[in-house]
């Protein structure tokens, strides 16, 4: 049979042509990113994806959270938002009046959340979206689902922002079921990350994590302790060894939340300046608690008791109690499996993991918040949600207390880890000298305070700041600002509530900022004073300071013998018709062993020098003054 050329030549053609492609598709597979900029992937906390039922057809139904529109149509209320129209329709009905609607929206709600004794779901529940090229910033945007974002417009970092510093296809949201056993949903995550990095063409992510979502980010280090795919790890305001909160609503005694911190922490996350403690006057405490415990108790707990999460991020002090009451040893035992594989997994090794990632070169911040009781009821230094001691590892001192005076420092770490108001000891931390704690500032809402906000940016976009001793504008232990806070006074050279000393008689500066941190309301500030005298203030008058403005108040006083503990105390009232006369409190430290930068460390040496010089020479005359006083007194 005679061969035909053209078919051979035909298939020579073919051949070459599926040989490039081959050449080609690898190519692209090792193309490499130049950008500069690590990709970001954001992990957020409980509730915050929105999870859907599959249906027959293969379709997703939204089924938690429920738009808001529909819950507000069900209780029959015409409000912006959902606690407006809870607060309308308290203040219609009373406690009593709502009972019956808010059990029926409440059931159905949590409903779709039900799962099986073995920790497994009820229903067929997925993330709304899913996938690394399905949840860029990018994708949210050219698909208009913005609004499928975790925390849209609130406590989260914005993804909008990072997106215009580093491009909207390299920043990523991972949408993940919460109630899943956090070492099942690790696994998903390794995936995630591998998927980011062949879609963008980088070998390593920086991650940013927020409170339950740092739990799954420990979690995923603690499991795949191997992977190589960060480069940065935020942790921000995490749930890492547990939270009472969860405790709080698991246990059989009756609940009693701390009505002023769910208020305030309410007014944080809808980013308002408006004071809700009128509800109180509408609602007795008495009567709202026996409410929400029965509403807890009744309509969510059968629903949720099987949760695999929750059970995880119980508290370690109050699991095992709290498990004998709820759950039984042999209908739950693969839920219990679960969930202490976790528990004696990443939650009992913290800071091991940790300092295992930061040997293989990811850089681990944590930024843990303090001087707020849990809003569930327990009286511990917490963000409202979070203890400190969990979140951070920290030892704290009883809520409203201070160390005692003799109080030495737990761990010995080469720096001085007791925070200013002498409330929190950072030196038992699971990593210390990369932790930053806000004083006063509510779980999350890293939006809300802007100096907050530039930490994490700047933890999680660059390689700016060694540690946490190492920054004028960040030091370790710093105040809130958030509006919220009304009001803040920090000591100049520090900018925090530390005054070191530079020597026996001369502090490293002689005045603070005063700044009034509302963004709509002047206030009117009509004393500053310190409440051992160990500082003398000078404001002889009220000052008004308009909405965002500082102010510069001098202060004189003689230099301690001793690390000393004082407490400022500023008087001050909101210049609006509801405005009411207030006081806010700053513990402070004067102290040597300052370990962090202050303005002085930034100045030139032989200035400091002619500083200490002027300031001798100043002592020196003033004792010849006195002498030539008392010998012509004498005459």
């Amino acid at each position: 049979m005679k061969k035909n050329p053209f078919k051979r030549i035909l298939c020579i053609v073919i051949a070459a042509v599926m040989l490039c492609s081959v050449f080609a598709s690898t190519a692209a597979a090792a193309t490499k990113c130049a950008c500069g900029h690590s990709p970001v992937v954001m992990i957020s906390g409980f509730g915050a994806t929105i999870l859907s039922e599959k249906q027959e057809d293969g379709s997703l139904k939204r089924v938690f959270p429920p738009d808001t529109k529909e819950i507000l149509k069900l209780l029959g209320v015409n409000a912006p938002d959902l606690v407006t129209g809870i607060i309308e329709l308290l203040a219609q009905k009373g406690t009593d009046g709502i009972e019956k609607p808010l059990r029926d929206i409440i059931t159905s709600i949590v409903e779709p959340l039900r799962m099986n004794d073995d920790g497994t779901s009820y229903y067929d529940i997925v993330p709304i979206l899913s996938g690394a090229k399905n949840t860029s910033l990018e994708a949210f945007t050219k698909n208009g689902q913005l609004d499928l974002v975790p925390y849209t417009g609130s406590e989260f970092l914005d993804m909008e922002v990072i997106g215009d510093e580093i491009g909207d296809d390299h920043v990523f949201n991972f949408l993940y079921d919460w109630r899943l056993s956090h070492a099942d949903v690790a696994a998903q995550l390794h995936d995630y990350l591998a998927e980011v990095c062949a879609l963008t063409g980088h070998d390593k992510v920086s991650v940013y994590s927020i409170s339950q979502g740092s739990l799954l980010l420990g979690t995923y280090m603690y499991e795949y302790p191997n992977d190589n795919y960060i480069d940065r790890a935020v942790f921000d305001t995490p749930l890492l060894a547990g939270s009472n909160l969860v405790s709080d609503l698991y246990t059989d005694k009756p609940l009693a939340l701390n009505f002023d911190t769910t208020l305030d922490i309410l007014r944080a996350i809808l980013h308002t300046e408006t004071d809700f403690s009128f509800v109180m006057d509408i609602i007795p405490a008495d009567g709202a608690n026996n409410v929400a415990d029965y509403g807890l108790k009744s309509m969510v707990l059968p629903s949720v008791i099987n949760i695999p999460a929750f059970w995880e991020m119980c508290d370690p002090e109050n699991y095992e109690y709290i498990k004998s009451v709820r759950l039984d040893s042999v209908k739950n035992a693969k839920l219990i499996e679960k969930v202490e594989k976790v528990r004696n997994g990443f939650m009992s090794h913290i800071s091991e993991t940790l300092y295992a990632q930061q040997k293989k070169g990811v850089s681990v911040s944590i930024k843990a918040c303090s001087g707020v009781p849990l809003a569930s009821g327990t009286v511990d230094n917490s963000d409202g949600i979070v203890n400190m001691k969990y979140s951070c590892g920290a030892v704290c001192a009883p809520f409203g207390e201070t160390f005692p005076a003799d109080y030495k420092q737990a761990v010995k770490t080469g720096k001085n880890n007791i925070s200013p108001d002498r409330t929190v000891d950072l030196s038992t931390g699971y990593m210390p000298e990369r932790t930053w704690v806000v004083n006063r500032h509510y779980h999350g809402q890293a939006e809300w305070d802007p100096r907050t906000y530039s930490l994490l940016m700047d933890l999680l976009l660059t390689d700016n700041i060694k540690d946490a001793y190492s920054h004028i504008e960040y030091p370790q232990f710093m105040e809130s600002l958030s509006p919220t806070s009304d009001v803040v006074v920090l000591f100049k050279s520090t900018n925090s509530s530390f005054l070191p000393t530079l020597s026996k008689h001369l502090f490293s500066c002689n005045s603070v900022m005063v700044k009034n941190l509302s963004k709509k309301d002047k206030i009117k500030v009509s004393s500053i004073t310190s409440e051992n005298g160990t500082l003398n203030f000078a404001l002889p008058y009220p000052i008004v300071l308009e909405a965002g403005e500082s102010a510069e108040i001098a202060f004189t006083g003689k230099v301690p013998s001793a690390e000393s503990y004082d407490k400022i105390t500023v008087a001050y009232k909101r210049m609006t018709v509801t405005g009411k006369d207030a006081t806010r409190d700053f513990g402070f430290t004067v102290t040597r062993n300052y370990s962090g930068v202050t303005k002085i460390d930034l100045t030139p040496a032989y200035i400091i020098t002619a500083i200490r010089i002027a300031h001798d020479i100043r002592d020196i005359l003033a004792r010849i003054d006195a002498i030539f006083s008392f010998i012509n007194g004498i005459k």
